[in-house]
């Protein structure tokens, strides 16, 4: 896997040229910022981590177009995207397990009922 980073400034340089690579990155990027941050607020207002965590399973659900998903992220990053502490989340994720109401595999997610 490569990682290409390119700034802004060089983005922006390129498409005044004409690039057409550049434009659709522009694009891509503009279009997804705002709903991504939609989607992040909305997670966050849930007053509960086991809202928080239905909220992104049933969003990572939607996405994949599937109950079962992996996790884009680990879990420590997860707790801080989510903005909860990682062993009330760890604990809420077994409290579900336990629950039936998901599975999991490592970073793999199963929804059974949501």
């Amino acid at each position: 896997c490569r990682t290409a980073c390119i700034s802004c400034e060089k983005l922006m340089q390129l498409r005044e040229k004409g690039d057409k690579t550049a434009e659709k990155l522009i694009r891509a990027a503009m279009l997804r910022a705002p709903e991504r941050a939609c989607t992040h607020t909305y997670i966050l207002q849930q007053r509960t981590t086991e809202d928080k965590l239905t909220a992104f399973f049933e969003y990572m659900s939607v996405r994949s177009g599937s109950d079962s998903f992996e996790l884009p992220m680990s879990y420590t990053n997860l707790a801080d995207y989510l903005a909860v502490d990682r062993s009330a989340m760890m604990r809420e994720l077994k409290r579900l397990r336990d629950g039936g109401v998901i599975m999991t595999d490592k970073l793999k997610i199963i929804l059974n009922t949501i």
